[in-house]
């Protein structure tokens, strides 16, 4: 049996059939990992924390739609937040980032 262009070939005999796969698209599979750093690891009342939350895909495939949401520990007050992929939005408690598609091998922050 031979993969060849969008059907499988099966061939024998001196025949040559094509059987064309006509089923659901095969589910993706990716390997999505998320990192937390934070700096200082420790603070006191007024001072800054400044957290890092690095998403990779490992693949092999892209992850389609991915989402990140980082639950604030109670006594912290949001600022402010960046990305380098998709976009993000914060209530009080919770910042939620929609980063879209990841292929596999990026490293957005």
């Amino acid at each position: 049996m031979v993969v060849d262009g969008g059907g499988i070939g099966i061939g024998g005999g001196g025949q040559s059939f094509t059987v064309v796969y006509n089923g659901p698209t095969p589910p993706l599979i990716a390997d999505v990992s998320v990192e937390k750093t934070s700096m200082p690891e420790s603070v006191g009342p007024g001072d800054e924390l400044t957290c890092v939350i690095t998403v990779t895909n490992n693949g092999p495939d892209s992850a389609p739609a991915v989402v990140v949401e980082d639950v604030l520990p109670a006594g912290l007050t949001f600022q402010s937040t960046t990305t380098t992929q998709g976009s993000c939005v914060a209530t009080p408690s919770k910042v939620t980032c929609d980063m879209g598609a990841l292929i596999a091998g990026r490293k957005p922050k």
